[in-house]
């Protein structure tokens, strides 16, 4: 037996378990609590692992924040704040940081905030990684400003990469958001991006033909997660033919992927902000455009020009001169060309500009004869003040 001396306190310990060290070496610890003492402790935890190959930015990401840290001021942390929903590639990233920084990386996994805690993070002086494993769950809104003084002020955790991961990033405090001085990385994974999916689909689809599909399903669910990519590619491989068919029973699902409820239209040119255009033909749809554009029967739609709203003397105008006059709205003596013209619109996928799938909404670009189409497809139960058909205005892109 050995005896240990803390401050003025004795204890015996075992020879075996006598292992005294300058510094912490590299490895996961976890940050627990005596419910004795109340004294806190370290208790290595099992090692990261990480897939074979890192897709996406995750590399990039990690690099980044560490080449940061390497180079900062002396004592100087770097506060990393990484928010989705599970499997988005968060926790992915906050792995790499750790496994690829050569330092001890502490995890705290529980609530705590006295100040034994504070002096116990600060009483780490080496340079560590320390994550704060889905923030939100263990902080409330009101115990979150009590760890704030970790991040700046009294209890300063100097010399760290401090990770905080959520999968929420609105149930954070305010005095989180938009202060670098306190987290200077903010990064946001609200589901996989297109290199993301192209990448892992080279490597593990069998067959490429349905990578466009995949492509066009990620960006219109919620929140594509590489859980939902791998078990779709997975699915695929083992059973391949007809796209749909796999999806449809697949927990895998698009917004308005179903099959009945209706789609209102409605139509700007961006060229032309306050141009009113009336679709004539199919203002409406009866399937998702998702469905539309998976099953490649592309949507038909036409489309007429009508008299400017913002010219609120226009009737009157008509009353007094000819038609050519009176479609002069431009003031310069020429017949305004788009009124009355009819235009006929066929949309593909490759007419796909932006999802919001929030919204309800699909967005389409499509230029005919020198004109810039935006094509909105929205839920009805999401139809804006417009009506179905009408748009005039500027859709926020």
């Amino acid at each position: 037996m050995k005896y240990l001396k803390n401050e003025n306190r004795w204890s015996l310990t075992p020879d075996a378990q006598l292992d005294v060290r300058d510094a912490l070496p590299a490895g996961n610890y976890t940050v627990c609590q005596n419910p004795l003492t109340k004294e806190y402790f370290l208790e290595e935890t099992e090692p990261f692992t990480l897939p074979q190959k890192l897709y996406g930015k995750i590399r990039r990401h990690g690099d980044r924040i560490l080449q940061t840290f390497r180079n900062r001021s002396r004592d100087e942390q770097v506060g990393v704040f990484l928010s989705g929903t599970k499997g988005s590639g968060k926790t992915l990233l906050a792995k790499y940081v750790a496994m690829t920084s050569g330092m001890p990386t502490i995890i705290v996994n529980t609530p705590f905030s006295d100040e034994r805690f504070m002096r116990t993070i600060q009483g780490i002086e080496q340079p560590a990684v320390i994550i704060f494993d889905e923030f939100e769950k263990m902080y409330d809104k009101d115990a979150q400003e009590s760890i704030l003084t970790l991040f700046d002020g009294v209890f300063t955790a100097r010399n760290k990469v401090m990770i905080i991961t959520c999968n929420d990033k609105y149930s954070v405090r305010d005095f989180f958001h938009n202060r670098p001085g306190r987290l200077r990385y903010a990064i946001s994974f609200t589901g996989l991006t297109a290199e993301f999916i192209e990448e892992y689909c080279a490597d593990a689809l069998e067959n490429e033909k349905y990578i466009e599909k995949i492509l066009g399903v990620s960006g219109t669910c919620e929140e594509f997660n590489f859980d939902m990519l791998q078990t779709l590619v997975d699915e695929l491989n083992r059973y391949g033919g007809d796209f749909d068919e796999n999806l449809e029973v697949l927990n895998v699902k698009p917004f308005g992927g179903g099959p009945g409820g209706k789609w209102v239209v409605t139509v700007t040119t961006p060229d032309e902000p306050r141009r009113m255009w009336k679709v004539t033909h199919n203002s409406s749809l009866s399937i998702s455009p998702l469905i539309m554009l998976n099953s490649e029967r592309h949507g038909g739609i036409s489309i007429r020009a009508v008299e400017d709203l913002g010219r609120k003397n226009l009737k009157a105008k008509k009353a007094k001169k000819g038609r050519e006059e009176a479609f002069d709205l431009d003031g310069d003596g020429d017949d305004d060309a788009l009124n009355g013209r009819q235009f006929w619109l066929e949309l593909g996928s490759e007419h796909l500009f932006k999802v919001d799938p929030y919204a309800g909404t699909f967005l389409f670009k499509i230029e005919d004869d020198g004109i810039e189409f935006l094509i909105q497809v929205s839920e009805e139960r999401n139809r804006n003040a417009w009506g179905a058909g009408y748009a005039v205005g500027r859709i926020d892109v």
